[in-house]
């Protein structure tokens, strides 16, 4: 992870923190890209604990939360959020990914969580992501 130059991550406070510590370990010119669409699965209320704009500004200054939407997830999310949902967001974490500029010049680390990487790594969602762009086996 010391060669990571972009960490994409939720806006879930666990996740938060722990691209904060991986940053901190990277390159320094590692950016910290924060999407909410690679969140866990929601499917109470108490599962979006996520942060605030205002929060992650004050409390990591690395974090560009340019993608983030000015609605909180909160407003518009449907619990319980079902499978066709989170295939949904991955379909757009994929999108996020094939549009990313200078993409190759990158090395990613992914700061998500089980759900959304479970759903990511299965099926279909496999075959999309055996591009030698996003995958990079670190020994």
């Amino acid at each position: 992870m010391e060669r990571a130059s972009l960490i994409i991550t939720s806006n879930l406070r666990r996740a938060m923190e722990t691209s904060n510590l991986i940053s901190k370990r990277s390159s320094e010119n590692c950016k910290i890209c924060v999407l909410d669409f690679v969140r866990e699965k929601a499917l109470y209320i108490s599962d979006v604990p996520c942060l605030s704009k205002e929060e992650i500004i004050k409390n990591y200054p690395k974090a560009d939360i340019s993608f983030l939407p000015d609605t909180n997830f909160k407003d518009y999310i449907v619990l319980p959020e079902d499978h066709e949902q989170v295939d949904q967001r991955i379909q757009q974490f994929i999108n996020f990914i094939k549009n990313y500029q200078d993409l190759e010049n990158n090395e990613i680390v992914l700061v998500s969580h089980y759900y959304f990487l479970k759903r990511l790594l299965k099926g279909i969602f496999i075959e999309i992501l055996i591009i030698s762009t996003l995958i990079k086996l670190i020994n």
